[in-house]
């Protein structure tokens, strides 16, 4: 019996159900104003011309505020010939047609209805009850140019002279403040023939997986739909019959099809790859974990995965087929490419991240935010290595889904904190910066031009993507400082322009960034004051380091407000000086106030001032015997002020790098 039926239903020609649409608007940007959790309900008043009725299948709105998890919308319709107008405070006119649950807010936000709503000729007063974000509307008169307040076509209208949005809770659609007359940004999709839709349970995980599907239909047909046909395999053979079906799933992607049969024809629906089982996934996580360079590897890739193939130095050759391997690298900085490839009984899948083989420090990459090209993120780097460190590179977190997408990175840096001083460009510094391009699923590498010396204490960072945008995560007071033995990083903030006072801020922001370093043991370089000068007639001979000291180079320093010329001492101690302890009070030989904080073992001869700055270096031998050595620098400014006739510089120490 059964066969024949399918027979007969075979043989009329499938119907193709073609969606019309109507609109009314989606270019409002105004909102109710409320407080989370949100909810908003939307009146207006729907007549359907169609003489035979239609079916309503989506609804496509302009929202925000929502979170796709905990996201439902619901539609509510009066008896033939009722009204929204006067009903907005009662349940007891509606009648709940139709609902949709776990979708995002995007503009315009895809509300899917589970089941399409068959409306015959007449007006309704149609509610439309959303619950976890909030519509987006237009005040119709004072668009320009001017809404109308009726928006019709062959087959219906919505009257909305009278619409509104009410602020109701989830619980209680029909409650609530209401707006004054407002046009709802909405789409209207329906279909003037049978409509099918079906669901299914969880279509996604590790087999062998059970999926349960359940037809959702409407049929234009009074006697409804007879047969519903399941191909669950993407075959196109039916595997079974009835309004649910249920197949248990191993390995790979799987197309689902159901065909709807009734008097008026057959209805087919296809969704492509839509049940997937054991999908893949290569990440994976690396920390260093000895020195120079031995690094550790962390395959965090799906539970599925049969077997691991590494190729961690970029050779393509594989070097590692165990989870989580180690591998000794050439300590630096220049990016270097590992890849996971990982497969299981019917896929494969490879991640190839570049990292930096050198220390680092991480802050997260569970980005649940994101600026635009151009930002500013803000954050503090609180240096408590001995001798400072080396910033070399940054790994980031890149706001785009297009792999290999070209950006710039500029780097901003001044001493002290960014707190206070993020919209003024004064006392800031462009020390470096770098172009790129992203990777998708992992941290993106960007090499510095130039290295960063950051000295012991507080340096202000300003970063700028352009081409792409950062992203970041918001801050929750518990998870803004990240702290190793060499670093403390304090995030953070973000402007939509660079050091503007008319920018906007977003706060607390917390960058998603891991910050690859050079320290002393790897041959850094380093200069920084540790002790203040004097007060000459200019001030307080400044000493600041140009070039820093590397061995085969020269050293580099340039004295500030320096009015004739300086010595500049040369030491190998800062807490002793011929026995004496450092500091030691030049008030003795002429000079009261001013503290000698060098042991003073080399005379640096003598360097003239220009325009208030002597500019003076040294050559540091081409030995690698000096690497790490410290020096402590001094210097001596000529100046009309004292017995001893000059003051004394801030005292520095450089560290001799490689």
């Amino acid at each position: 019996m059964r066969s024949l039926l399918l027979a007969s239903l075979v043989a009329l020609a499938p119907v193709a159900a073609a969606q019309s649409s109507l609109t009314t608007t989606l270019v409002g940007g105004l909102v109710l104003t409320a407080t989370a959790p949100f909810s908003n309900t939307i009146y207006a008043d729907l007549t359907v011309t169609n003489p035979t009725g239609l079916i309503l299948t989506q609804i496509n709105m302009r929202a925000q505020d929502g979170a796709a998890a905990t996201n439902a919308f619901d539609v509510y319709l009066t008896a033939a010939g009722g009204t929204h107008v006067n009903n907005h405070g009662t349940a007891v006119p509606w009648t709940l047609k139709g609902t949709c649950s776990g979708f995002g807010t995007a503009n315009p936000t895809v509300l899917t209805l589970d089941r399409g709503i068959y409306i015959a000729p007449g007006t309704y007063g149609l509610a439309l009850h959303c619950k976890g974000f909030r519509t987006v509307y237009t005040n119709g008169t004072t668009q320009a140019p001017p809404l109308p307040l009726v928006f019709s076509n062959a087959d219906m209208a919505l009257d909305c002279t009278t619409s509104v949005i009410q602020n109701s809770t989830s619980a209680a659609p029909f409650s609530g403040g209401q707006s004054a007359v407002r046009t709802p940004n909405l789409q209207l999709f329906y279909q003037n023939t049978s409509a099918v839709n079906f669901t299914a349970t969880t279509r996604s995980g590790n087999g062998p997986l059970t999926v349960n599907f359940t037809e959702g239909s409407v049929s234009m047909d009074p006697a409804g739909f007879t047969v519903f046909a399941w191909d669950l395999d993407g075959d196109g053979v039916d595997d079974t019959f009835g309004p649910t079906a249920s197949r248990t799933y191993t390995c790979g992607d799987y197309s689902v099809r159901l065909t709807a049969y009734d008097a008026l024809g057959n209805y087919p629906i296809t969704r492509t790859n839509y049940v997937t089982v054991d999908l893949l996934g290569a990440v994976f996580t690396w920390s260093k974990v000895s020195e120079p360079a031995l690094f550790q590897f962390t395959s965090t890739a799906s539970t599925s995965t049969t077997s691991y193939a590494w190729d961690l130095d970029g050779d393509t050759v594989v070097d590692s087929t165990v989870a989580n391997p180690t591998w000794a690298y050439a300590p630096g900085c220049a990016p270097v490419n590992v890849s996971l490839t990982v497969a299981n009984s019917c896929r494969t899948f490879t991640r190839t991240s570049q990292i930096a083989p050198t220390d680092s420090i991480e802050t997260t990459f569970a980005a649940n935010n994101a600026g635009a090209t151009g930002y500013a993120v803000n954050f503090d780097a609180n240096v408590t290595a001995l001798d400072g460190i080396e910033l070399c590179g940054l790994h980031l977190n890149m706001n785009t889904l297009t792999i290999g997408t070209p950006f710039t990175l500029d780097v901003y840096t001044r001493r002290g904190t960014y707190v206070g001083f993020d919209t003024n460009p004064a006392g800031w510094t462009q020390v470096s910066g770098a172009s790129a391009t992203n990777a998708i699923g992992s941290q993106t590498y960007v090499q510095l031009n130039s290295p960063i010396y950051l000295p012991p204490g507080i340096t202000g960072f300003t970063v700028v993507a352009t081409g792409s945008a950062l992203a970041y995560t918001n801050g929750t007071g518990t998870n803004q400082t990240f702290s190793n033995a060499d670093v403390t990083l304090s995030l953070g903030q973000v402007r939509t322009t660079l050091f503007s006072t008319t920018s906007t801020l977003f706060t607390p922001r917390v960058l998603n960034v891991r910050l690859n370093y050079k320290d002393a043991s790897l041959g850094m370089a380093g200069y920084y004051t540790y002790g203040a000068g004097c007060v000459g007639s200019l001030g307080i001979p400044g000493n600041v380091g140009v070039a820093r000291p590397r061995v085969g180079q020269n050293l580099v320093v340039d004295f500030t407000n320096t009015p004739a010329g300086v010595i500049p001492f040369i030491g190998f101690s800062n807490t002793l000086f011929q026995g004496f302890p450092l500091p030691i009070d030049a008030g003795l030989i002429g000079a009261p106030g001013c503290n000698i904080q060098t042991s003073a073992d080399i005379n640096g001869g003598l360097a003239f001032a220009v325009g208030g700055v002597s500019n003076w270096s040294i050559g540091i031998p081409l030995d690698p015997a000096f690497v790490g050595v410290h020096l402590y620098i001094q210097g001596f400014s000529f100046d009309v002020i004292n017995a001893l006739g000059g003051s004394f510089s801030d005292a520095a120490s450089g560290l001799i790098g490689n």
